[in-house]
């Protein structure tokens, strides 16, 4: 069962979210980027088609990705600095098991759109797929720009 977390974020300011990856004994699952790929998608509501911020790892360590903005059926937006490092810890500046750094830089957070949305994190490997955290995901308008 994922664990539920509401995120209040800025329009036009990063995003920085880091989580701690453990078991029920609160011991550290290791997520080596090598084996695990993670996303995290915000949408208006859980059966819209519309991605309003997609933040991934990559496949297996390649470079992370984003994009943002109102993208149909997960195609289009715009790209962006951002993206999800895992075992690493919460600046991003070193080695941290289970350490899940997800980032979207401010011209990324430009793009989405004031209001209350919903969000999910989820990791992959070897064709298994579990959802870690869920939950609202307010983003705040922007009044200077």
């Amino acid at each position: 069962m994922p664990a539920r977390n509401d995120i209040v974020a800025y329009q036009g300011n990063s995003f920085i979210l880091h989580v701690h990856y453990q078991d029920d004994s609160g011991n550290s699952i290791s997520v080596p980027s090598g084996t695990y790929s993670a996303s995290m998608q915000v949408r208006r509501s859980t059966d819209a088609s519309s991605i309003l911020l997609n933040l991934t790892s990559h496949p297996y360590g390649a470079t992370q990705g984003c994009t943002a903005g109102i993208t149909g059926g997960g195609a289009g937006g715009t790209s962006c600095t951002g993206g999800i490092v895992l075992n690493t810890s919460e600046g991003n500046t070193g080695d941290f098991t289970g350490g899940i750094y997800v980032f979207a830089g401010a011209t990324a957070m430009s793009y989405v759109p004031k209001g209350r949305h919903l969000y999910d994190l989820e990791i992959a490997a070897t064709g298994e797929t579990t959802r870690l955290i869920e939950g609202r995901f307010e983003c705040i308008g922007e009044v200077t720009r």
